[in-house]
């Protein structure tokens, strides 16, 4: 991320969102700082295309309550939130047993309003998940979540960690 090179002066390479972070940490705390961009504009995989059809350049997202976001908002770069209005939400689909529904599984609802604090740490997801609405729900949660973890069995991963963001995935704006 960043090299030490003379006192105070800290080189940053890549103008991503990690980059973008440690250079402006680094700068609020006193240092000078240097930030090293290959590409023409910063962003890093959090880019979007240009054109008549705009799409995401990576897997980077701002989570609701999610650490980058408070972050930004603490230093007034966050800017105003596009929530999805409720009629839009009516056309999300589900696929559950072979078949698209309207509606997800209802205990993969009631496990994501849980607090995050109160899944253990020490504990796999579908393994806590399975205690709490059982085996089925558990794993439309673990499967629910996988895309945003880039995971192949977030079940097998801590239960607090993976219900921190299946949390923030189902809080939307």
């Amino acid at each position: 991320m960043g090299h030490m090179g003379q006192a105070g002066h800290i080189h940053v390479v890549g103008g991503g969102l990690a980059g973008l972070t440690a250079a402006i940490t680094a700068a609020e705390s006193g240092a000078r700082v240097t930030l090293h961009e290959g590409h023409r504009a910063l962003g890093g995989r959090a880019r979007t295309t240009e054109g008549p059809y705009l799409a995401n350049e990576g897997p980077h997202a701002l989570y609701h309550r999610g650490p980058l976001c408070t972050w930004l908002a603490r230093r007034d770069l966050f800017g105003p939130v596009v929530s999805v209005p409720p009629l839009e939400m009516l056309r999300f689909r589900f696929r559950r047993a072979g078949a698209l529904r309207k509606l997800p599984p209802a205990a993969l609802l009631r496990l994501s309003r849980r607090n995050p604090r109160t899944a253990p740490v020490d504990s796999g997801f579908l393994e806590w998940g399975t205690g709490q609405v059982g085996e089925e729900g558990a794993r439309a949660a673990a499967n629910f979540v996988a895309a945003a973890l880039f995971h192949h069995d977030p079940g097998t991963l801590s239960a607090r960690f993976v219900q921190e963001r299946l949390h923030r995935l189902a809080s939307l704006p």
